[in-house]
């Protein structure tokens, strides 16, 4: 459990900053950059002509262009119209030999650009350890599964072999004891998978469950017949049920994606 939380923990904070990386972002930041360096009085009539190649104004002057009719300085036309200053600006910019945007990073994004490559290590490295642990752990518990099922369905076959003159139905009770703590043990791990649950209630109930082995002494020979073909049939349909529920125990992740039907 204590594994788990640390996974979903973990998992959570990669999704949280993740998800918030672009919010780390300040155009803003980045707009100012660019006005810095279209404006800078070395680049101002490269500007000009940049904005004229891309049809955004008529030529006035080197540092000046004319917008419908207006003569507007560099810093006007910036103003009245930013969207057409930034593209004539990015478009200078990409024209550099470097060709390459000029980016703003936020303290948080840089505190993002650490930690990320350390939880993704965090989870690589956890991974393995948590599955292979899950995988162990479902294997033992379907092996003692199958065994207390096993041991169960020898004791309840005896019993029928023998007419109930052995005097097994100590035996019967035993393993049936056994079988039920084995599956209640499922059921608390899984508490989603109603087939454990269900299994443990069906040895309470007939032909299964305790009274239907009492009163075979002296019974006929057509009740005991009749009676144990319930119960061997009865055990067939068990154990199918039973071999789902310990292959599902061995599937942890699979079987977690598929609640219900465990």
């Amino acid at each position: 459990m204590r594994r788990g939380r640390t996974f979903q923990a973990a998992g959570l904070t990669l999704a949280g900053f993740t998800a918030f990386m672009p919010f780390f972002r300040t155009p803003a930041d980045a707009d100012d950059t660019l006005a810095v360096y279209c404006l800078a009085p070395p680049m101002r009539s490269e500007l000009a002509r940049s904005a004229v190649v891309l049809g955004l104004g008529r030529h006035d002057t080197a540092d000046r262009l004319s917008v419908n009719g207006r003569s507007l300085a560099l810093e006007d036309w910036r103003a009245s119209r930013p969207a057409d200053f930034k593209r004539a600006c990015q478009a200078l910019y990409q024209a550099r030999p470097e060709g390459s945007l000029p980016q703003s990073t936020s303290w948080w994004q840089k505190q993002a650009e650490l930690l990320i490559p350390v939880l993704i290590g965090a989870l690589l490295g956890f991974l393995p350890t948590g599955w292979r642990a899950a995988v162990d752990r479902g294997a033992r518990d379907a092996t003692a599964l199958r065994t207390a099922f096993a041991e169960f369905q020898r004791s309840v076959v005896t019993f029928v072999a023998d007419g109930g003159d052995g005097g097994g139905g100590g035996e019967v009770t035993v393993r049936r004891g056994e079988l039920q703590r084995q599956l209640s043990l499922v059921a608390v791990i899984h508490p989603s998978w109603p087939a454990a649950r269900g299994l443990a209630d069906r040895l309470d109930q007939e032909p299964l469950a305790e009274p239907s082995f009492l009163g075979w002494r002296g019974a006929s020979p057509g009740y005991r017949e009749r009676a144990g073909k319930a119960m061997t049939t009865a055990l067939s349909a068990y154990a199918a049920e039973l071999d789902r529920l310990a292959l599902a125990l061995t599937r942890p992740v699979r079987s977690a994606l598929r609640r219900g039907r465990a």
